[in-house]
């Protein structure tokens, strides 16, 4: 075996040391991550530098407090290298438990070398304190390992070198046998003191290692990351050159989402080139775009259109930057994004903000811009057309808002084919609409709403009709603001002239709807129409009541026409669920009457027609002279068609069995004075 003197052995060990210091102590100039943990190795060979000069030069202090100061060094030092690879690996370190390492090992020290002031007993307590930490830092190590990488298996093959090198140390020393007080004066081999400093240099190799493998292990991580977020985002990152073609070195996996392509169509153009995916409309802007923020040194932001390999157009945003290799190459690196849902809202917002969502027709925003453009236009002249649907309320509550919805698309689609494409049209209001003609004459306005008629007569479902006014601006100094007041005044003249007629046209249509709906409804109406006149006339009442009379027995169960899948026909109706929905009829016959001037008065009537005289009727349960008069005459009236009518649901009584049924309920449902006027004229 090698001889060696301890003195010779020191110095190989203090020189290893100072070795390692320097290593370890010029990563930290270096961009290497985990500064922290070197800082604590570079740290651990500075202290053991330290702590075997304190060794060598130990015999000019007391043996107890020169070798103990100089082996407590060498043990801090231990402990820093513990706990920086432990902090490396993601283990928290207990420095209480360290501490109390360095306070047993202070004592065991001073106690054994104060009863056996050999050297061997002080290397003894030593190497047996050291193995204690090496050991203590070990087993997580290995438990560790199990469950992660191999970055641990480094550290736990280095430590265990240390410990067998410890090891052979207490055997080489139990064999010696020598029992010297003065280490320097020791005469054994030093072959294990300089090996132990050789051993500590495997520290070195294996921090060195170990931070290699976790900054490795953190980049693939990191890469992992990076490409589980990308591969979730609604777009691609690339790397291109800056030529013609834009040919792409490399795209993230979100390009095959996005254009449809495969990765390995576009990288270095092996199929297709990112130029040609580029929509034409914006290669020279995208391009354009990227020069100028190559020659401002600038980040390029733009947003375009690309066609899929579908053929699908789809916008996208792309951010970006030019970058130069080494060799002085320049490429391009960025990232596109799929923004066609927000390009897609934006445009639906931009056109609800100038369009009507029902009709698609401008809307009163719009309108008032263009307004106040013409205002100074040399388009003279310039007519406005005002139009409001007749009677849109009376529809909704008829027949629902779906219909008055249809009511008004239809009536906007019949006005909108009856001008010309560069004229405007816009839906200003619930009922009104307004039509903008530049260089158009007053006569050739009113060529228009003629046309405008027509087109409306020509729809036989919904049956529309408008109100209409026009006025025409002729000179510059008349206010267009002016001009559509004028049509507006012109429209509601008309609507005014026009509103009986266009009333009765509207309950023509709706009783028409009632009795295709329900046949046997027509033969009714018309009997107690005929009914309540005559009974109104031996009544003795005057001739505008006569007139209600005879308008309400017509129009009684109209509010009958909102009944859509009710079978009226049926003898066993009055047993069905459905009887509720048929009890509000006298409700829904109100409420579209009521709509229309000329028939408010008639619309009271028919609310009553079913209440009974005990007040046992519906809709309100009313009793006596609190039923309206006229309404107690329809009530008879309508019974008495019931029971003798053929068409009726009932089987079909004589004249004489239904005048039974009357006075038998005369006093209960009916007035009986007017049941024995009625039965004195059938």
């Amino acid at each position: 075996m090698l001889e060696l003197t301890i003195q010779t052995s020191l110095l190989i060990y203090a020189s290893m040391m100072l070795v390692g210091f320097v290593v370890v102590t010029h990563l930290l100039w270096m961009n290497i991550p985990y500064r922290k943990v070197i800082t604590k190795l570079s740290v651990f060979y500075l202290l053991s530098f330290f702590g075997v000069g304190l060794v060598y030069y130990s015999d000019t202090l007391p043996i107890i407090i020169g070798e103990m100061i100089s082996n407590i060094v060498l043990i801090i030092a231990m402990i820093i290298m513990i706990s920086g690879i432990r902090e490396l690996i993601g283990f928290k370190t207990d420095y209480t438990k360290y501490g109390g390492f360095v306070v047993i090992f202070t004592l065991l020290f001073a106690v054994f070398t104060y009863l056996y002031p050999s050297v061997n007993i002080r290397i003894y307590v030593y190497d047996v304190t050291v193995i204690s930490l090496l050991f203590y830092a070990l087993i997580p190590l290995m438990k560790w390992r199990h469950s992660l990488t191999h970055v641990s298996e480094i550290m736990v093959s280095i430590f265990i070198i240390m410990i067998i090198t410890y090891l052979i140390r207490i055997i080489a020393t139990l064999l010696i046998n020598e029992t010297y007080n003065s280490l320097l004066e020791y005469q054994s081999n030093g072959f294990y003191i300089a090996l132990l400093g050789i051993s500590n240099l495997l520290v070195i190799a294996g921090a060195l290692s170990l931070i290699y493998t976790k900054t490795q292990l953190d980049l693939i991580e990191s890469e992992r990351s990076k490409s589980s977020l990308l591969s979730n985002l609604p777009g691609f990152a690339y790397r291109c050159k800056n030529d013609e073609h834009w040919t792409m070195l490399f795209v993230s996996d979100g390009f095959e989402a996005l254009t449809g392509y495969s990765k390995e169509d576009i990288i270095k153009n092996k199929r297709v080139t990112y130029e040609s995916i580029i929509h034409p409309d914006y290669r020279a802007y995208v391009r354009q775009n990227w020069e100028k923020a190559i020659s401002n040194q600038e980040r390029s932001v733009t947003e375009y259109e690309i066609v899929r390999k579908d053929g699908k157009r789809v916008w996208v945003w792309e951010q970006g930057a030019s970058i130069c290799n080494k060799d002085q190459r320049e490429y391009i690196e960025g990232f596109i994004a799929d923004i066609n849902t927000r390009k897609k809202a934006e445009k639906d917002l931009a056109y609800l903000s100038y369009h009507d969502p029902l009709t698609g027709l401008y809307n009163r925003r719009f309108i008032e811009t263009e307004l106040k453009r013409l205002a100074h236009s040399r388009h003279l002249p310039i007519s406005i057309i005002m139009a409001d649907i007749n009677n849109l309320k009376f529809v909704n509550d008829a027949f629902g808002h779906n219909q008055g919805d249809k009511l008004i698309k239809i009536t906007a689609q019949k006005m909108k084919q009856s001008i010309r494409g560069h004229e405007l049209i816009a839906r200003t209001g619930g009922d009104e609409f307004i039509i903008v003609l530049e260089k158009t004459s007053l006569e050739n306005a009113k060529i228009i709403i003629d046309r405008i008629k027509t087109n409306l007569k020509q729809d036989n479902d919904m049956h529309p009709s408008v109100a209409l006014g026009y006025a025409c601006q002729t000179k510059p100094e008349e206010s267009l603001d002016q001009i559509r007041i004028k049509a507006e005044n012109k429209m509601y003249e008309s609507k005014r002239k026009n509103k009986p007629k266009i009333e009765n046209q509207s309950i023509n249509f709706v009783m028409g709807v009632l009795f295709e709906k329900k046949p046997m409804e027509e033969s009714h109406a018309k009997n107690v129409k005929q009914y309540a006149k005559q009974l109104a006339m031996a009544s003795g009442l005057p001739d505008d009541e006569i007139e209600l009379a005879e308008m309400a027995g017509y129009l009684h169960d109209i509010g009958k026409v909102v009944l859509e899948d009710l079978d009226l026909d049926s003898e066993k109706l009055f047993q069905s669920e459905d009887l509720k929905k048929i009890q509000k009829h006298p409700l829904d016959g109100h409420r579209i009457l009521s709509c229309l001037t000329e028939y408010k008065k008639i619309s009271n009537i028919v609310l009553y027609h079913h209440e009974h005289i005990d007040g046992g009727g519906y809709p309100h349960h009313l009793k006596k002279d609190k039923i309206p008069y006229l309404s107690r005459v329809l009530a008879i009236c309508e019974v008495y068609d019931v029971l003798t009518n053929p068409d009726s649901y009932r089987p079909t009584l004589s004249k004489k069995e239904a005048l039974d049924v009357l006075k038998k309920d005369a006093d209960k449902q009916f007035d009986k004075e007017l049941v024995e006027i009625f039965a004195s004229i059938v």
